[in-house]
């Protein structure tokens, strides 16, 4: 497979003072080195690949340079990644243009790639027959959820805060890809198609307002713009494996790293934040590994498995992509700390080493293996022209032919998805039957005048019990259990995915 030489790149873009920042008195703390891509706060001096100031006339050559070279790859057969990261209220969204709602926004890098790829599709239509599809994911509080669902209403799952959306399951082919199970990929023939299903996808996310962003996104989102060819034409210097090209640009919006006092969340918002900052660590510490040469030439084991977003993201830190990672900074000093850290993390990841490959269809070179095996005249000449003629034919089978074999595998996910469903049902309605029999037990106990909560281990024969009375004071002991419990449950809920997990792929 041709190889090319792909380190992680990493590029800085330092948005303007807003309004509620120059309200305030903040000034401006960043300094940029004239003349070389560096940036300085305080007295630290970072080196990246690229540096974009506050100015306007920055987004258009910040796309020209670190995304172009990506959308050309992505027609050469390429994986490609753009990554944005940053505290909360940098510019990440605006900047990749994922909280997009129909409106015109022509620095955004997402709508500049629809553009470019329309572009270039058009240009290429001679000698070339294209798929285009797109898909939306968000990761909310660890769980993978698809924004282009259309039947949510028909997906939906009763708790006892009400009704929730089902999330959607990983997976991983027998090639290290990793799928997503059910995830709705339609087709598009239009830059205006495309936008309308980013838009859609834009709507259904989970935002909320903080102290630092009034639209805040609290969740982690990816939008994949995957595209198939198929050439028509061959020319006598094209490699027969190039008939065939599958690829994926992946637009990923991270939710903003933020410290509790600084973003000020309560309740709901404070838990969210709990899980961001839970995903973003997962990614700094693979980040970090990957980054060190040393534990890099051993082979030490990389936690990809930690988090559903490393999880999503493994293709494109340290595997086959084309990645850049643009690091989004606020240049106020009451955020020096904060964008302290984003350098710091940037700069490790610059130090990854990716293996992009060109992504060909198998077909062509299992056609090469079977003209191997006529010339040596391991097997007989009529099975070999049998062999030939069937390969020849799935190889010159049509675009339309492979997109009707791939909705036949979308209804079989989807059915695997309703068997998933099924179980989670029946787990759902086991755990009401042992409630109702726990509130039994607890309703006699409280009939003979002690209340006990019994806390313990199904694998264990001991139990902890506390004895409360109506004017008990053991408050802090009961939250201490209370948080034991929910430990128990989040564990025991990572067992039942993983459960869920191995029944799709049974099924499948």
């Amino acid at each position: 497979m041709e190889r090319s030489d792909d380190r992680l790149k990493v590029a800085v873009n330092i948005r303007p003072l807003i309004a509620s920042e120059l309200l305030n008195g903040c000034t401006d703390c960043v300094t940029l080195t004239p003349g070389k891509p560096q940036v300085q706060i305080g007295s630290h001096v970072f080196t990246y690949d690229h540096v974009y100031g506050p100015s306007g006339s920055q987004s258009s050559q910040l796309f020209e340079e670190c995304v172009m070279p990506l959308v050309d790859a992505l027609f050469s057969g390429y994986n490609a990644t753009v990554l944005a990261y940053g505290q909360t209220g940098s510019g990440k969204s605006y900047t990749m243009g994922t909280n997009y709602h129909g409106e015109a926004s022509d620095g955004a890098i997402t709508h500049r790639v629809m553009e470019k790829i329309f572009e270039k599709v058009n240009k290429l239509t001679d000698d070339r027959e294209f798929i285009i599809r797109v898909s939306f994911v968000e990761i909310f509080k660890e769980k993978v959820f698809d924004l282009l669902d259309q039947h949510n209403n028909g997906r939906v799952m009763r708790t006892g805060d009400g009704f929730q959306r089902v999330p959607i399951q990983i997976g991983e082919k027998s090639r290290g890809d990793i799928t997503l199970a059910g995830v709705n990929e339609p087709a598009v023939k239009s830059k205006e198609e495309m936008a309308l299903f980013l838009a859609l996808g834009s709507l259904n996310r989970a935002t909320a307002s903080t102290h630092m962003n009034s639209h805040s996104s609290r969740s982690h989102a990816i939008f994949t713009i995957c595209i198939e060819q198929k050439r028509t034409t061959s020319s006598s210097h094209s490699n027969s494996g190039d008939l065939f090209l599958v690829s994926k640009l992946r637009l990923v919006d991270l939710a903003g790293s933020e410290r509790a006092k600084s973003a000020g969340p309560d309740g709901l918002r404070f838990k969210e934040g709990i899980h961001i900052n839970k995903g973003l660590l997962a990614l700094g510490n693979v980040i970090s590994l990957l980054g060190d040469e040393k534990k890099r030439k051993v082979g030490t084991f990389v936690p990809y498995r930690v988090s559903k977003l490393t999880r999503l993201l493994q293709d494109s830190l340290g595997g086959n992509s084309k990645t850049i990672m643009i690091a989004c900074i606020s240049p106020a000093d009451s955020n020096a700390k904060e964008t302290i850290n984003t350098l710091k993390y940037a700069n490790r990841a610059r130090n990854i080493q990716n293996k992009a490959v060109i992504n060909r269809n198998p077909v062509p070179a299992e056609m090469q293996a079977q003209l191997h095996l006529a010339r040596s005249g391991d097997t007989s000449l009529e099975e070999n022209q049998v062999q030939l003629f069937q390969v020849k034919s799935s190889g010159d089978t049509s675009l339309k032919e492979i997109q009707i074999l791939k909705e036949k595998v979308s209804l079989l996910e989807l059915k695997n998805e309703e068997l998933l469903h099924q179980l989670k049902e029946n787990h759902n309605s086991c755990d009401s039957l042992v409630k109702k029999a726990t509130d039994a037990q607890v309703s006699e106990l409280a009939k003979s005048g002690a209340l006990y909560i019994i806390l313990s281990d199904s694998e264990s024969s001991d139990a902890d019990c506390i004895i409360l009375s109506d004017d008990t004071e053991s408050s802090d002991e009961i939250d201490n259990y209370i948080e034991i419990s929910d430990d128990d449950v989040e564990s025991s809920d990572d067992k039942a995915d993983e459960s869920e997990k191995n029944v799709g792929l049974c099924v499948s």
